[in-house]
């Protein structure tokens, strides 16, 4: 979607998960179906991540639905781990939400495979593993916003500040950040500069392990991912009076809001985004960024409440959002 001019206003982003949990290569099974269904109590608890992908590394396949919006992180899960996902209901979701993700390919292996064709098992995962490994990993996530944002400044994105609101889990921020992270501050000397605010301690190394079990989903998957400590980014680094000083100074390519959306209530809305007077004073729209990772679909065929706010934002900065319907 675009407005007048030739740059592009909105783009579909979907959830990402970290390449390392990305096997390389299809592991032994030992069950057919994952016992663990969608809408069932969370059977694992803090401390138990590893005995949670191993469920479905020896799973054949596993169950998987729409959840709060039809992105959800189980389905990169059982991908990730060589499983092919039973998705439920997958062929009623809108060609422009979940872009990365590969339905024709998993309702194809389903169709294919159940009832039980042994034959053609190990090549469907192989495929399928190489499709997370290239198009829904954190990195490729990273890539693509890093790229779309390059298009808008008309130059190389290299500098970004992540002004998070609160730091309450959203996954899709979460794992563009990581990717981000990974591909600037972490891609070598010079690389760039990838800073958020406030920081979200919870992503770090150097968070304590017993912490995570009073984050959302015992902190699966996202938590602790990038380097902390002496070795990354460290606590109490950067401050308030820092993180003003650099809007002020134009020292970012870009200023990504992370959490945007009229389900994060008056502060998802400019002009109660974080810092929103100076950032819009310093910067134009075309090196702003807003993130809507909420559950609720922008359904550009109805003119709901939530497309209002997409509509509005557009013309303020680049909109990169989960659920969309065009």
């Amino acid at each position: 979607m675009s407005n007048n001019n030739d740059k592009q206003r909105v783009y579909s982003l979907s959830y990402g998960i970290p390449d390392e949990l990305i096997l390389e290569k299809c592991p032994k099974k030992t069950r057919f179906l994952a016992p663990y269904l969608p809408g069932a109590a969370y059977a694992f608890g803090p401390g138990q991540e590893e005995e949670y992908y191993q469920m479905y590394r020896d799973s054949m396949f596993a169950m998987t639905q729409k959840k709060g919006g039809w992105d959800c992180l189980r389905h990169y899960e059982i991908l990730a781990n060589g499983c092919i996902p039973i998705f439920t209901g997958l062929n009623q979701c809108p060609g422009t939400t979940m872009t990365s993700f590969p339905k024709e390919k998993v309702a194809e292996a389903c169709n294919v495979l159940v009832p039980w064709d042994e034959g053609g098992y190990e090549n469907y995962v192989e495929e399928l593993l190489e499709h997370t490994r290239s198009k829904m990993s954190c990195s490729a996530l990273g890539s693509f916003f890093l790229e779309k944002m390059s298009l808008s400044v008309g130059r190389p994105v290299k500098r970004v500040l992540l002004l998070c609101g609160h730091t309450g889990t959203n996954y899709l921020r979460e794992m563009l950040w990581i990717g981000l992270c990974r591909h600037l501050s972490g891609a070598g000397s010079g690389a760039g500069v990838a800073v958020e605010w406030p920081r979200m301690d919870f992503l770090y190394s150097d968070f304590p392990e017993e912490g995570m079990g009073k984050l959302y989903g015992n902190g699966f998957t996202y938590s602790r991912r990038l380097k902390g400590g002496v070795e990354g980014h460290v606590a109490g680094e950067w401050t308030e009076e820092r993180i003003v000083s650099s809007i002020r100074a134009k020292e970012w390519d870009v200023v990504l809001y992370g959490k945007v959306g009229l389900d994060e209530g008056l502060a998802g809305s400019v002009p109660q985004l974080p810092y929103w007077s100076l950032v819009s004073s310093v910067y134009g729209r075309d090196e702003i960024a807003f993130l809507y990772g909420e559950d609720s679909c922008k359904d550009m065929t109805t003119g709901n409440p939530y497309c209002r706010h997409l509509l509005e934002h557009m013309f303020l900065g680049v909109c990169f959002v989960r659920e969309i319907r065009t």
